[in-house]
């Protein structure tokens, strides 16, 4: 697409679209609206090397939106299926993006990536994110600025990597919230932050994860995680196995009033984990307060290896 501004409208059924190298995605420039009759329209990506890197949608503009229809994957590659640039006021909602089964790993489902400008505004709401590597990530090398990103009632499944990868060790991202989303069956993280200030994780569900749901690193601060659900996860056996990890410089968490079921079959050996990661410094201003811990005897409600001002008031632990 050329220009800017305009809607194109998809109809009920299937489009498919071939991407070769010459054509590597479709633009949508500014003010261009996508939409579809939900998840009657779908665009299927197909693609003419299986081991070629190919993207579906390529967002280069501001006020882009995506509404109502599927991206699935129908044929081997890898890549992702929509590579935001720096952009302002992206809406996306009501959209599935699906990498497809049987298919082989090395999609993605969306890219923030790197160039000119900042990101500002990325709204993901009523949506689903499934069979993926990632659902959304950033690479570490980059270093542009982003700014109130939102996701909100949206599902993650079946995805083989982390859904939602904040990640920023060079680059500086901010105002990040996650609400009254559901988690289910990751390989790795749910929730990653990596240098990511002034985030809320709210009214969420994990369940299944092959690590720990929530994990905060490297400097993130203002973080609070409130009002979530985590049961069934970090299925892999490791000594420091937990729902909520924080580690590496993080400060001023907060992690209160969620529930935490670590009964079995899956008994991670605690439920929340505050400690320095590797060579970086223990976190500091860590409160864990008000949650509600069911745990066997082999599982700790939350364990302190470290870090400067951590305290745990109000919570409640009931052993099975």
């Amino acid at each position: 697409m050329r220009g800017a501004g305009g809607v194109l409208s998809l109809p009920a059924g299937n489009c498919r679209v071939v991407q070769t190298a010459s054509q590597g995605s479709i633009d949508l420039p500014s003010a261009v609206r996508l939409e579809g009759r939900s998840a009657a329209s779908t665009l299927s990506l197909s693609c003419d090397s299986a081991s070629g890197y190919r993207e579906l949608l390529r967002a280069s503009g501001n006020g882009v939106a995506i509404s109502s229809l599927k991206l699935v994957r129908s044929t081997p590659c890898r890549g992702v299926m929509l590579k935001v640039m720096p952009v302002q006021n992206l809406t996306i909602s009501g959209v599935t993006i699906d990498g497809g089964s049987g298919l082989g790993s090395g999609m993605n489902g969306i890219e923030l990536a790197q160039g000119p400008g900042s990101l500002q505004g990325l709204k993901i709401s009523d949506s689903a994110f499934r069979n993926l590597e990632y659902g959304l990530f950033q690479s570490s090398t980059t270093t542009v600025t982003s700014t109130d990103l939102a996701i909100d009632r949206t599902s993650f499944s079946g995805n083989s990597a982390d859904d939602l990868e904040f990640n920023a060790p060079h680059a500086t991202m901010a105002q990040v919230a996650v609400r009254d989303s559901v988690f289910a069956d990751g390989g790795q993280f749910g929730i990653g932050l990596a240098n990511v200030q002034h985030v809320t994780l709210s009214g969420n569900s994990f369940t299944g994860y092959a690590r720990e749901p929530v994990h905060i690193e490297d400097r993130s601060g203002w973080v609070t995680v409130s009002n979530n659900t985590f049961r069934r996860s970090y299925t892999r056996q490791a000594s420091w196995s937990t729902h909520v990890f924080i580690i590496g410089s993080s400060h001023d968490v907060v992690v209160s009033d969620n529930q935490f079921d670590a009964s079995p079959p899956v008994t991670p050996n605690q439920c929340v984990y505050i400690g320095p990661g590797g060579s970086a410094a223990a976190p500091s201003n860590v409160t864990v307060s008000g949650n509600t811990f069911t745990v066997t005897t082999g599982t700790k409600p939350w364990s302190v290896f470290g870090g400067q001002n951590v305290t745990t008031p109000g919570n409640r632990v009931n052993a099975i």
